[in-house]
């Protein structure tokens, strides 16, 4: 086998999966340098020695959970008694299905078809491969995961495999979509504002003042997410609007924003508008992060109201004015 086929073949995938990554710009594009360990197994063991070799594997991430993977590998396989060995190169294709049970920890499992050469001498022979893997690791950064795998591999050939082995690797995924990019923290948009009537003040911590898209631009999914308004002087303590336990990457969430005001929204004898504060704090690979946005909240005057509840009347009416009270004495 020449070594400048092999080049050709690393050439040629690279190629191919930055040219699909042209046209996917929102999603994760990321390589797999692997350097393997080969044992074989089954009748070939007889045959063949433990040998080595490495694959070269790009994904391109979808949902977040779900990789189309394109692959090339060179591997070679001693021959027992001889010295000699076999060299395999395969190409092929595959998916894999990954996920983060925790910030830290990656774990991704697999399958692959393609074809392969294989030579020995002078002499070569090509036909189909197909492998299953598992793997594991450690996220260091968002970009960068450095993991460990176990896979089984079967060259096919007529009438008995040509080659079946297992392979032990340690796996360096690198995403090249967010290479060198900076994090961006979330994203914070006013999608809907709704009136506020300062007479009612008091039922806006179940009724909705407004509603945010929160966004989230981090390189990697953030956790433990919670969306807090404040409204200073007029809040009589800082509102949960809303906890979300994981956004994905790129992911959106519309969250309705409440608010705990106090008496002091009845001092406005026009229609105003206050700063308010919306407070975003999360968790990305464990690392606390909080993000602040002001916000211009548009109020009524205080006499001001509306008649979609004809209830709200007796908000004008207070319990110890003395009419009320004359009036009560009699009913």
């Amino acid at each position: 086998m020449k070594i400048s086929a092999g080049m050709k073949g690393i050439v040629l995938v690279i190629a191919m999966l930055a040219a699909v990554a042209g046209f996917a710009t929102s999603l994760d594009f990321s390589i797999n340098i692997t350097p393997e360990f080969t044992i074989p197994v089954g009748p070939d063991s007889a045959m063949f020695t433990p040998g080595g070799g490495g694959t070269l594997t790009a994904d391109l991430e979808f949902f977040g959970f779900l990789a189309p993977t394109l692959e090339f590998g060179v591997y070679i396989n001693p021959l027992k008694n001889l010295d000699k060995s076999v060299i395999l190169t395969r190409f092929g294709a595959g998916v894999n299905y990954f996920i983060y049970p925790i910030p830290r920890l990656k774990l991704r499992a697999g399958v692959a078809l393609g074809a392969y050469i294989g030579s020995y001498e002078e002499v070569y022979t090509a036909n189909l491969f197909w492998k299953a893997y598992v793997q594991a690791g450690f996220r260091f950064t968002p970009t960068f995961s450095l993991l460990v795998g176990a896979g089984f591999s079967r060259y096919e050939s007529s009438p008995e495999p040509f080659y079946t082995g297992i392979q032990l690797g340690l796996v360096a995924d690198i995403q090249l979509s967010s290479l060198g990019k900076k994090d961006a923290g979330v994203s914070v948009e006013t999608s809907r504002d709704f009136p506020v009537f300062p007479i009612l003040y008091a039922s806006y911590g179940s009724r909705p003042i407004g509603e945010i898209s929160l966004t989230n631009m981090e390189q990697a999914e953030i956790r433990n997410v919670k969306v807090i308004f404040n409204a200073g002087n007029y809040s009589s303590a800082p509102m949960l609007c809303g906890e979300y336990p994981l956004i994905r990457k790129g992911a959106s969430v519309d969250v309705p924003l409440y608010a705990l005001f106090n008496e002091q929204m009845l001092t406005f004898t026009e229609n105003t508008k206050i700063q308010a504060e919306i407070s975003v704090s999360y968790e990305l690979l464990n690392a606390p992060r909080v993000a602040t946005v002001s916000k211009s909240l548009p109020l009524n005057h205080r006499n001001a109201f509306t008649w979609e509840d004809d209830k709200i009347a007796a908000a004008f009416i207070s319990p110890n004015d003395p009419a009320v009270l004359d009036f009560s004495k009699f009913v």
